[in-house]
Parts: structure tokens; C-alpha cells; sequence
């Protein structure tokens, strides 16, 4: 006689992939059995205690189940039946076991994976259309993506540790779902790749502000579970005491959260309710902080180390530029060393010498000059100093200062080739 498993799930809001507050029923027995009678080959779809990490709910009747280690995708209805349809086109299997599943805006992703050849990063989005997995286009992607460390999802960011393709350095990054785009935010050595994950646990519950984890305990606890709670917010795991040797979801159980009440219904019916923050906390790990302590600091550090190399280097070649300019100028007759003062002169004078007779504006000098970067003060004492030097020189070249016959507060300047000089602005 067929064994019928009654398993509570849980109801999620909207098209969001977020659990809702009541919890409805449905047979995963049936589930499973229908879903092996769609696919070919019916022996890759195995009855697993993972189901609730194979499932993102579309509403409160309706949800995806992708069988881990394949890429069947099934949409499954409850209302007075269980109704399993296969939507997916693909036959293939195999490649993407301890993937992970989200759900936004009614767009289901598939981030990561392993099979017999390997381990991907890649983040797949299912295209209802066309029945088929796409490669997700998100911009900005780096091509060395390799093995993903960890990852969640919050709101419309979804946050990755993954492993360099080379395998010798770990980084972080997120991914904007709704603008589709890639943010590196920072790269360190690999090392020990367990501190930067969630532990082993897998995410049965999600909603708005957190996410529960299970983390089954062998048969040694009697095939036990332990759950903690997972803060999206500010990436805090807390392991609670309340919450450790549970009986593993199986049927007749479920494990929610309420607003910010976690409720737990054993096989019996025995019903539990906890305020996350009345918990008895055994341990509390918050991943942000270690995640910019060690990726963002380090980066930082990096990116700073990098710009003073560059300076460094930058004035090392200036000065080399320097000293080789000097050495070739010191080697010159003495006759050919021209200093640069007489010859920024004499391209002034050239200038000026096309403009005998003539009653010119204070910009347009200073525009001669080549002064018009400097600040105000600067520019008034460099243009004083070059009058008096020109009217000084005797070059045939003299530049008189006048008021502006229509607006006395402004002077002009007469280019002319007289002896009456002026060495004020």
C-alpha cells in the first residue's frame, strides 16, 4: 500500500516567492508520483526530504518544484486536486545539485550548482515563454565567475560569495535583479571557505525579513533537525535553544514565521509560538560585518596599496624625465641655452607685436599672458609682473593701462609702440 505523506507547506504572498501566515496542505507523495510520470526517465526525480528547498511558492495555491539535480520545472496547483504540469522543455539532469532557488517578481532564478563535470556560478532564469532555462543577462557579469560559497536574497539584491574560476581568491558581489546588474565589492585570498558560509543549512522558509535554515543531524539525533533564523536585513544567523533537536519536518509539521513570531507544529498538532526576539540566542554570527571586514577592508586596502604604487611610479618617471632634460641642457653651448623665462617673452611680444595700435580688454591679456587658470589674486600679480617685464624690455613693444570710457570701474589696455609704461593691472 502506497504511502501518503501530508506535508503543510507554506502559503506565499503575492508573486513575490514570500511565505505567507497560513499554512495549507498538500501531498507530496501524489506531488512526486506525478512528476515522475511526466519525464522520460523517472528514476532522477527521487523522493527527498529536501523538498522544501526544492519549492518557491507563485501564491497561496500555486508554486514551482525543480527536483534538485535536474532541470525539470513542474508548476504545481492545490485547490480541490493536486495538479503537477511539466513546463519545462529540458530532458537534462545532473549539473545543478545544492543549487538554490529565487523567486522575483515572478521571475524564478537558479544560482549555482554541481554535477559530475564540475561546479557552476551561473545565474539561470526560467523563461515561461519559451519553456527553457536562459543564463540570467546581467550586466557587468565577469567571465571568471567560479563554484558559489553562499548566497541570499534580499529584497531586490541578491548577495553572492563565490569562488574565482583559478580557485585562488574568494569574492563578493551583488546583483541587482531589478536593474540587472553586477556589483563587485571585494576580492580576498582563498582560505578556509566554511566561515563565509551559512554553515550547511538549507533555506526552507523566506519572507519579507527572514529566511529559516535546516540543518538536518544524522541518524546519531535520531534524524533530527536544528533550524535557525537567518535576519536578511543584516545578514545574522542565531541559533536558538529553543529551536535545536526538532523532528525534522516530515509531513505532518511546519515551521513559519508570523510577522516576527516563529511558530512550530509538530506531527502531533502541538502547536509553538516564539518571539524571535524573546529566543534564547546560543550563538549569533553576523555575516555583514565579517563579510565587509574581510572583503570590503582588504579591497579597500588593496585599491589603495594600487594607487600609491602608481603614484609612486609617476613621479619616479617625472623626475627621470627631469633629470634627463637637465643633463641634455647642461651639455649645450652656452650660446643655445635659452631660458624659458625669454622665451615665454618672446612668444608674448610675438603675439602682442600683431596688435600695435590697438585697445584690448583685460581677458583678452590675460589670455595672451596664458594666466586665465590661475585664481584672482594670482592672475592680478602675474599680469603686473609681465607688463613691467615688457615694458621694461626694449623690444619697441609697450602696453598702457586705461580706464573703460563706458564703465569706469574696468580697464582696457593700449598696445602701442611708445615709451609711456605702466606696470599696474
Amino acid at each position: 500500500m502506497r504511502k501518503t505523506f501530508a506535508v503543510i507547506l507554506f502559503i506565499h504572498i503575492g508573486l513575490s516567492g514570500i511565505c505567507s501566515t497560513s499554512p495549507v496542505k498538500l501531498d507530496t507523495a501524489t506531488i512526486y508520483r506525478k512528476a515522475r510520470s511526466l519525464v522520460k526517465d523517472p528514476r532522477i526525480i527521487r523522493s527527498s526530504w529536501l523538498f522544501f528547498n526544492n519549492i518557491q511558492h507563485i501564491n497561496d495555491s500555486t508554486f514551482y518544484y525543480n527536483p534538485e539535480g535536474t532541470l525539470h520545472l513542474f508548476k504545481v496547483k492545490i485547490d480541490t486536486a493536486t495538479h503537477v504540469e511539466k513546463i519545462s522543455k529540458s530532458i537534462y539532469h545532473g549539473h545543478n545539485f545544492s543549487r538554490k532557488l529565487y523567486l522575483h517578481n515572478s521571475i524564478l532564478y537558479s544560482l549555482g550548482g554541481s554535477g559530475l563535470f564540475g561546479e557552476t556560478a551561473h545565474l539561470l532564469c526560467f523563461n515561461e515563454p519559451l519553456s527553457e532555462w536562459l543564463i540570467a543577462p546581467i550586466q557587468d557579469m565577469p567571465i571568471n565567475v567560479g563554484s558559489v560559497i553562499n548566497s541570499w536574497l534580499n529584497a531586490d539584491t541578491l548577495s553572492v560569495i563565490y569562488l574565482s574560476k583559478l580557485k585562488d581568491s574568494l569574492v563578493y558581489a551583488k546583483i541587482n535583479l531589478k536593474t540587472k546588474r553586477f556589483q563587485r565589492i571585494g576580492t580576498i585570498r582563498n582560505s578556509e571557505n566554511e566561515s563565509y558560509s551559512f554553515g550547511g543549512g538549507y533555506e526552507i522558509y523566506r519572507n519579507e525579513k527572514y529566511a529559516i535554515l535546516e540543518l538536518p543531524l544524522g541518524e546519531r539525533y535520531q534524524n533530527k533537525c536544528r533550524y535557525e533564523i537567518l535576519s536578511l536585513q543584516n545578514v545574522e544567523l542565531n541559533r536558538a535553544l529553543e529551536l535545536e533537536n526538532l523532528p525534522c519536518i516530515n509531513g505532518n509539521s511546519v515551521i513559519y514565521i508570523k510577522e516576527d513570531t516563529l511558530v512550530y507544529r509538530s506531527t502531533t498538532g502541538e502547536q509553538k509560538k516564539y518571539f524571535i526576539d524573546d529566543l534564547n540566542v546560543i550563538s549569533k554570527i553576523n555575516y555583514s560585518k565579517i563579510y565587509q571586514l574581510n572583503f570590503q577592508n582588504k579591497s579597500d586596502y588593496k585599491a589603495g596599496l594600487s594607487a600609491l604604487l602608481l603614484i609612486i611610479c609617476a613621479l619616479i618617471f617625472i623626475s627621470f624625465v627631469i633629470f634627463k632634460k637637465r643633463r641634455h641642457f647642461s651639455h649645450l653651448p652656452k650660446e643655445e641655452r635659452i631660458d624659458d623665462t625669454e622665451k615665454e617673452m618672446s612668444t608674448i611680444e610675438a603675439r602682442l607685436n600683431n596688435l600695435k595700435g590697438q585697445t584690448i580688454s583685460r581677458d583678452e591679456l590675460d589670455d595672451i599672458f596664458a594666466i586665465t587658470h590661475q585664481s584672482a589674486d594670482t592672475m592680478k600679480s602675474s599680469r603686473s609682473l609681465k607688463i613691467r617685464k615688457i615694458n621694461e624690455r626694449a623690444n619697441n613693444i609697450t602696453i598702457t593701462r586705461i580706464r573703460n570710457e563706458k564703465d569706469r570701474r574696468y580697464f582696457e589696455y593700449i598696445i602701442n609702440t611708445t615709451s609711456n609704461t605702466t606696470s599696474s593691472t
